[in-house]
């Protein structure tokens, strides 16, 4: 049955063949195993795998160990007790349970993730917290439609184009959609879709929220939006944007930049917003073993205060956000704290 005992004996199994492979790549002479801590299937918001795809592409590639850890959700673990009940998973990667949670920390001043393995997507406490998450994304959503009027550049848009948005269309469209959760993803379909009805060009749209960029009397939210504009001008300069969501996301939410670490300052409008209600990191439930998720650079040294989270801190991954220009500061942290470096490719489509 697919229950805490399935899921208990499941996490046995896996770390025996973890045991098994290691000890036969050292007799073998092998230095390594070929795995990816850090997955997101189709149950994730912007995920855009199947489980399928997931088991039949990482097989193709050769790896050894895989984990799905899609973000504040283990509805992915019913297919996979479906797929190993109806299998044979010995020619498949050994799949490890997970899941990406997004907790509220704001001494780190961004949106906050920890990876965990080895869960049982049935314990009662990780469980609880899910459900806490999937209620703090609505109270996320409220405050972004909000944002979208403080923002001069879109309220104007919206009002000449007689634009109807509102929290409660929002909500509309989800249903409409079939979609849960009113993560980032579907709430730039929703905003990608309105303004495209309209025939915005989303060029120009960028180049009006740079002019009001340059008008910002907040320097430390104008630089920062600035250097990500800039980013964004040199990757996408010459091609066609306009059904381009990664683009409209990256400059209506630009990453790191919450008005809510401005008080001082008019709202902008940015559309990130890193507290809105999660599950507080210290109160984060005990089930599989903690990892931090793609600690940022420049608040690296956070991690000290969080030796005991989720039980506790075992493991900070280091994958390909972790742009460090100080590599030290990531490897000095790791030693203070007796951690594992953590690899994963974050990875949400079949690419």
């Amino acid at each position: 049955m697919n229950n805490k005992q399935f899921w208990d004996n499941y996490n046995k199994l896996q770390i025996d063949r973890i045991v098994e492979l290691i000890n036969r790549q050292k007799h073998n002479g092998g230095s390594y195993v070929f795995a990816d801590f850090h997955m997101h299937s189709d149950m994730s918001s912007d995920g855009k795998q199947t489980l399928e795809e997931i088991l039949d592409n990482t097989k193709a590639k050769g790896f050894d160990i895989i984990a799905i850890t899609d973000h504040d959700d283990v509805r992915v673990y019913d297919k996979v007790y479906d797929f190993v009940s109806s299998h044979d998973m010995s020619g498949y990667p050994i799949l490890l349970t997970g899941i990406e949670h997004t907790v509220s920390y704001p001494k780190y001043g961004e949106m906050c993730h920890i990876l965990k393995h080895f869960i049982n997507p049935t314990d009662a406490d990780l469980l609880r917290d899910i459900r806490i998450v999937e209620q703090s994304y609505f109270n996320r959503a409220k405050i972004q439609i909000e944002r979208i009027f403080e923002s001069p550049t879109l309220s104007k848009i919206i009002r000449d184009n007689d634009i109807k948005i509102s929290y409660e269309d929002y909500i509309d469209y989800l249903n409409f959609k079939g979609i849960d959760i009113p993560d980032y993803a579907p709430l730039i379909d929703y905003l990608a879709d309105k303004l495209n009805e309209h025939n915005v060009d989303f060029w120009q749209l960028f180049d009006l929220l740079k002019a009001e960029n340059e008008k910002d009397q907040c320097t430390t939210r104008r630089d920062k939006k600035k250097k990500r504009f800039d980013k964004l001008t040199a990757k996408y300069s010459g091609q066609d944007v306009q059904d381009n969501r990664r683009f409209l996301l990256s400059i209506l939410a630009v990453r790191g930049v919450d008005d809510y670490n401005y008080p001082d300052y008019p709202s902008s409008g940015s559309l990130s917003v890193n507290e809105y209600g999660q599950v507080d990191i210290f109160k984060l439930n005990h089930s599989g073993v903690t990892s931090f998720a793609h600690p940022t650079e420049k608040v690296v040294e956070t991690l000290y205060d969080c030796q005991d989270i989720g039980g506790r801190l075992v493991g900070m991954e280091n994958n390909f956000k972790n742009a460090y220009t100080q590599p030290d500061r990531f490897t000095t942290v790791k030693e203070d704290m007796n951690l594992i470096e953590l690899k994963g490719s974050d990875c949400h489509g079949v690419n």
